[in-house]
């Protein structure tokens, strides 16, 4: 007789993630939703990285000099072509139809919506400055709470790159952050999850996430593959991960199907190795999520108290309510008032402790 705690909510094999950066004044909702239709149809949460004041005077950055599909370009493709090299800043609120659409998406459980900078400008966040650095963050926030109604919990830096003093800042304001691989200062895993090793602990209300992927490994125009390629290269690593109970990062942008900002899709063969690769992993008992949830998970996580008095004895206790912790339960719970009130069970083996308020605590017993 045993109780193992799970590591994922309601008993879910692993978490898939799907980010789209750059979501900005210029995007129309019909851009996303020929994108991403099929994707709400079978429930997965798209997670939009909102710029909320976008330069179109951003120079292309070294880097896009290596990729023959951007090596031509001397301004950064996230801007559309006709605004690119105009010094101006385009604030997101007088896209009025995209934010309502995006508002409404997120009230219905489509979409989570993240902080991408302030006008995607490298220099931004690049500063040693602390107080500028402070500025320009507190001006991001603001531009996207007017608009939006909420302050987001996650912030992605523009291009990924940042100075300590805006690592730190950006952290300290309780922000958890996303990078697309590792950096050599963030040391401190948090292990109370078991598996997973992506994520680090800043401080006691801020996480930082390394999907540990190159930036996308189905887009078409960073994969530097065919949608085929593509394709089958994500299914591998996707199964990969679901084997290990691991984090499925999917990264791109929106307009990389859409390059070079026209009209309708130009990239239909990546649209279709989407809905693919989105059908094959729906088959799978996966945790359709985003970064703010799983965020929210592996703090909740961390306060978690767990006394073990035997292999079919626990007690559970945390500072904040408990809600979808799963439990794998090899036996007969006693049934007791904790347990009427507190657990359901969802399947032979698998039990949710749920609804149990903070400070409360619960002892769970199987024989």
């Amino acid at each position: 007789m045993s109780i193992e705690i799970l590591p994922w909510p309601r008993g879910k094999k692993s978490p898939v993630v799907i980010r789209d950066d750059d979501i900005s004044f210029f995007t129309s909702p019909e851009m996303l939703m020929a994108l991403y239709r099929n994707a709400w149809k079978k429930g997965f949460v798209i997670d939009f990285g909102v710029i909320p004041l976008l330069s179109t005077n951003i120079h292309a950055r070294p880097g896009m000099t290596k990729n023959p599909k951007l090596s031509h370009l001397r301004f950064d493709p996230c801007v559309p072509r006709f605004a690119r090299g105009v010094d101006s800043r385009y604030d997101i609120e007088e896209n009025q139809e995209l934010v309502k659409f995006l508002c409404e998406l997120r009230n219905e459980g489509k979409c989570d919506l993240s902080l991408h900078g302030l006008s995607h400008e490298r220099e931004e966040f690049l500063a040693k400055d602390y107080e500028k650095v402070r500025s320009n963050f507190e001006a991001a926030t603001s531009l996207f709470r007017e608009p939006f109604g909420f302050v987001p919990s996650v912030f992605v830096f523009p291009y990924l790159q940042c100075s300590q003093e805006a690592f730190s800042m950006v952290s300290n304001f309780g922000m958890n952050l996303f990078f697309d691989r590792p950096r050599s200062l963030f040391r401190r895993i948090l292990n109370r999850v078991g598996k997973v090793r992506t994520p680090v602990k800043n401080n006691d209300s801020s996480m930082t996430f390394f999907p540990q992927n190159k930036i996308s490994i189905c887009s078409p125009i960073y994969s530097y593959l065919t949608a085929d390629e593509a394709l089958q290269i994500s299914k591998k690593t996707f199964l990969q991960k679901h084997e290990k109970g691991e984090v499925f990062w999917l990264i791109h942008h929106f307009w990389e199907f859409y390059f070079d900002w026209e009209p309708t899709i130009t990239q239909p063969s990546f649209l279709d190795a989407l809905h693919a690769l989105l059908d094959y992993i729906a088959e799978f008992d996966v945790w359709k999520s985003t970064t703010a949830d799983l965020a929210n998970w592996f703090l909740t996580y961390d306060q978690l108290h767990i006394r073990r008095k035997s292999k079919g004895e626990i007690s559970l206790e945390s500072k904040v309510p408990i809600e979808d912790l799963a439990l794998n339960v090899k036996g007969r719970l006693s049934n007791n008032e904790t347990t009427r009130n507190f657990l359901k069970q969802i399947d032979n083996n698998t039990w949710i402790v749920d609804g149990l308020p903070p400070n409360e605590k619960i002892s769970i017993k199987c024989s």
